[in-house]
């Protein structure tokens, strides 16, 4: 998990997902963010700012699948240097570390708010969020 770090997805594009074992949001946009991710062919760092105890112990106990990049930064110099205020937050970045697009938090009804992105649910069959 440690082995994890942002410089390994230096230059390339990428997901940089914030977030926190307890939040209820961030959990229910893993698949979505799993999903997007994987459309575009972008790797996902997932980023807390817990302990890796406490994150081990939710990655060990978690039966859906989850992000393969887990890094922890409780001293929160990522958070910062993004200016991540809160979770779950949503990067796209660029190859030339540009950030493309922003979300903070996550609602079912609205999903990854990326344009041109929709998504259907695997469980429901259903369209989450609207065509953007």
């Amino acid at each position: 998990m440690g082995a994890s770090r942002l410089t390994d997805l230096e230059g390339r594009p990428r997901v940089l997902f914030f977030w926190a074992t307890w939040c209820g949001p961030c959990k229910k946009a893993v698949p979505e963010v799993m999903a997007f991710a994987q459309s575009r062919g972008l790797p996902v760092l997932a980023i807390s700012d817990e302990d890796e105890d406490a994150v081990s112990k939710f990655l060990e106990g978690r039966k859906e699948a989850f992000f393969d990049r887990v890094a922890v930064d409780t001293r929160r110099q990522t958070f910062a240097s993004y200016g991540i205020g809160g979770t779950p937050t949503i990067l796209l970045v660029d190859g030339d570390g540009i950030i493309r697009h922003r979300q903070v938090g996550y609602d079912a009804d609205k999903g990854v708010t990326v344009e041109g992105w929709s998504w259907v649910t695997p469980v429901t069959g259903m369209t989450e969020g609207k065509s953007r």
